[in-house]
């Protein structure tokens, strides 16, 4: 579901964010205190919030601006692609109560300048390259938690995240986030283990909620399941299933098994190493009018010595 931008000779993206976090207003004194009062307050811890009201009290409210430019020139193209956006994120986190908690979080895409500038893929532009970060208002993320002990449930628009997010996640670098309705179930109920699994009915794309000249979203259902097994030293063993069942996009069904291996270890004070392994192997799946199968393979490697380091790589996919 995430899917790669097109080809560009040249492309350059900024971004800068501004992140506040704004407390409740009970947790602000009317009046100084003084030094008798705060001995006392540190004597007795104020007591917290029960019951329902808890989900008020503790709750905490968080806005953030970010600013994204980026520049395209891209062959055909006569013309160069400039897109100027702000985006504006408003959430509300709730407190706990008996285990529930909820969130919620609108976003804006605002143009600043020129919004002919690019091919946002919804604003009706086709003379400039894509740049999709369309204009937009929407909710974000909208979900109902519930955690008791090592186990958490999820209800809702939400942010999905696996692994290296190769074949499910948000595509954070663009403005509208990629976010799911989904049911999630979450474990770590086994040693060194946890386990997700997620009924996805909705995928909310980068270049929604308006339908443009994409699909604004995939309807169908998703399974996703992921368990990671924590080897100590060794790093960490990942194992998941992805079965995607798309309703109108059946082109891009798919079912998807693969294995990734993960880890960092420090040689002495100064030298570290990580590495990453990975492979997985893909089919058409449910309705997929194409009959192919394809292979996903990563191969990467960093070495760290004081403030010198050194990386590289290889990955790739084929068909077979």
């Amino acid at each position: 579901m995430n899917r790669t931008p097109p080809a560009a000779v040249a492309s350059t993206a900024l971004a800068l964010s501004i992140a506040a976090l704004l407390q409740p207003a009970a947790s602000f004194a009317a009046e100084p205190a003084t030094p008798a009062a705060s001995a006392a307050a540190e004597a007795v811890p104020a007591a917290a919030p029960d019951g329902f009201a808890s989900l008020i009290q503790g709750g905490k409210v968080r806005a953030e601006f970010r600013y994204r430019f980026e520049y395209v020139d891209q062959d055909p193209f006569a013309r160069e692609a400039y897109a100027s956006t702000l985006r504006t994120r408003l959430g509300l986190d709730s407190g706990s109560w008996n285990g529930f908690s909820a969130t919620l979080e609108f976003d804006n895409v605002t143009v600043l300048g020129d919004d002919d500038a690019y091919n946002s893929t919804t604003n009706g532009v086709t003379d400039r390259p894509i740049v999709a970060d369309p204009e937009y208002t929407e909710v974000n993320q909208a979900y109902l938690q519930y955690k008791h002990g090592e186990f958490t449930g999820v209800l809702g628009r939400q942010r999905i995240t696996l692994d290296n997010q190769r074949f499910i996640g948000n595509v954070g670098w663009r403005q509208n986030e990629q976010t799911f309705d989904a049911l999630t179930f979450r474990s770590t109920a086994l040693a060194k283990t946890t386990l997700q699994y997620s009924l996805i009915t909705n995928v909310n794309r980068i270049t929604g909620p308006d339908e443009g000249a994409q699909p604004a979203n995939y309807h169908g259902a998703v399974h996703a399941l992921n368990g990671k097994l924590d080897l100590g030293a060794l790093g960490a063993l990942t194992g998941y299933g992805y079965l995607l069942d798309l309703e109108n996009a059946p082109a891009l069904s798919s079912s998807t098994y693969g294995l990734q291996w993960t880890g960092k270890s420090k040689l002495n004070e100064t030298t570290a190493v990580n590495w990453a392994v990975a492979y997985a192997t893909q089919s058409d799946y449910a309705d997929n009018p194409n009959d192919y199968d394809a292979d996903y393979y990563l191969v990467e490697a960093a070495a760290n010595h004081g403030s010198f380091g050194a990386e590289g790589g290889l990955r790739g996919a084929g068909w077979r």
